[in-house]
């Protein structure tokens, strides 16, 4: 869980912003791993349950399972399935994929679904091991819903460890 925690208080205690309650869920298989080859699956699921329409009146930590059992009108209307799945599409879920070489040079493809914020893309990118310590990676996001919020943004990170 992410930003767990009463709501921030800048100026007055009546002017109080509920932060974001974020639970996250992931998985990782690893099917490769050897001194040259290593392959790596994953897969993560990520979905905000607390916001300001459900935080005002209960403390956070009843907020936050609410986000999980409220539905819209709607969505009380529907039958089965239909009547719960919008609370699991609420969230963002993310595939990707890794393969690395001779423990230094790394390809990666994943994928990202954001039903709610209309957000479906896919990343590309590589990674280059220089020692321990040392490693750079790229990546560039392809929205496939034509001109995306993120669509051909480029991402460069540089890691050290100390």
């Amino acid at each position: 869980m992410t930003n767990l925690g009463p709501s921030v208080v800048y100026t007055r205690q009546s002017d109080s912003d509920p932060i974001p309650l974020t639970w996250n869920f992931g998985i990782a298989y690893t099917p490769i791993e050897s001194p040259q080859h290593r392959l790596l699956f994953t897969s993560d699921y990520h979905r905000q349950t607390l916001s300001e329409s459900n935080s005002e009146d209960d403390p956070f930590y009843i907020s936050a399972f609410k986000g999980w059992t409220s539905l819209s009108d709607e969505a009380e209307k529907k039958e089965g399935w239909d009547k719960y799945k919008h609370v699991i599409l609420d969230g963002v879920f993310g595939i990707g994929t890794e393969y690395t070489y001779a423990n230094m040079i790394s390809g990666r493809l994943g994928y990202l679904h954001d039903e709610d914020g209309s957000r479906k893309e896919f990343e590309l990118g590589g990674g280059y091991l220089f020692s321990d310590a040392i490693a750079f990676d790229v990546g560039v996001i392809k929205s496939l819903e034509g001109q995306g919020v993120r669509d051909g943004q480029w991402r460069f990170g540089l890691n050290t460890k100390f």
